[in-house]
């Protein structure tokens, strides 16, 4: 600015265009009052918080503004569970886990049937919500938590994931978060079954396998999962 030397920087080249842009800048900046000769340091506000800071969930916010929210992603990422856990079922209700289905849509080799009823060719809607042995699980799971929205038979006619996964939260209350770690942890271990009968060849029965669950509900508990203690915690008193 000293001494007009800006002067030089737009004396070639300049199109009219890029002159009345020139000039509405200079404006904008005049109108600042802007004082460049004082040892007062430049002070940086963030325009998307009350304080002026910034913050990292404002500029998320900021950044998917005008996008539609996922509807399962709160009931997926806010409960207790390991991140594991997590990331399979966000994984699972987008469809993108390799279930016999997909395998057949890119000819790799697959068991085709579901290895937990061997009746029916192997989806992620089957393995979690169709299948006879998955059923009698969630309806242990309804008994436990005293819950019917668990129960097979309260389940809406539909054959996409997330309106299923979703009908489990519909009752917004305080039990959700519990319903969550228990939901995440049985989308879990009857994945982990599906995999041990076709990798390693073992087969638990259904009264092993709900046993094994209910000892798993309690190393949940005793990792952190309190809202899943206050779903079941009477489970444990019997």
């Amino acid at each position: 600015m000293t001494g007009n030397r800006w002067v030089k920087d737009i004396y070639y080249n300049l199109t009219p265009d890029l002159l009345t842009k020139f000039f509405v800048l200079w404006e904008r900046i005049e109108a600042q009052q802007l004082t460049l000769d004082g040892n007062e340091e430049d002070q940086l506000t963030w325009k998307l918080t009350a304080s002026g800071l910034y913050s990292t969930n404002s500029a998320y916010d900021f950044q998917l503004e005008g996008h539609t929210r996922s509807p399962v992603a709160f009931n997926t990422w806010k409960p207790w569970g390991p991140s594991k856990c997590k990331f399979f079922v966000w994984l699972l209700l987008q469809n993108r886990i390799w279930t016999a289905d997909r395998l057949l849509l890119r000819e790799w080799p697959n068991c085709y049937f579901c290895p937990l009823c061997e009746r029916n060719l192997e989806t992620a809607f089957h393995l979690v919500a169709e299948c006879p042995f998955s059923k009698q699980v969630w309806l242990a799971a309804a008994a436990w938590a005293n819950c019917q929205s668990l129960s097979p038979a309260c389940w809406t006619n539909t054959q996409d994931l997330q309106p299923w996964f979703c009908q489990f939260f519909a009752a917004q209350n305080q039990l959700n978060k519990g319903m969550g770690s228990l939901v995440l942890l049985i989308i879990w271990s009857l994945w982990k079954e599906c995999n041990n009968r076709i990798f390693r060849k073992q087969e638990l029965t259904i009264s092993r396998f709900i046993s094994n669950l209910r000892d798993d509900v309690r190393l949940w508990i005793f990792a952190g999962a309190k809202s899943l203690d206050y779903l079941v915690r009477h489970i444990f008193r019997e």
